[in-house]
């Protein structure tokens, strides 16, 4: 059975957040980790039917052609 784990950050790095076991919370809390916020719960927009991402709009639209390559 996996250990669950502790999400925490560090108040002099925002946004870095780091997942460690239970038995590590006490060490980093200690050395200054804070209990981090949960994360915000998916977008439901992004998901497909069979509970996959949908496509990365950025990653679908075609490349673009240099003119070069057009000849």
């Amino acid at each position: 059975m996996k250990r669950p784990l502790v999400r925490l950050e560090h108040p002099d790095l925002p946004g870095r957040v780091i997942e460690v076991p239970e038995s590590g919370v006490a060490m980093r809390r200690a050395s200054g980790w804070t209990f981090a916020p949960d994360p915000p719960p998916p977008d439901p927009e992004d998901d497909t039917e069979d509970g996959e991402p949908g496509p990365d709009p950025k990653k679908a639209a075609p490349r673009r052609r240099r003119k070069s390559e057009e000849e």
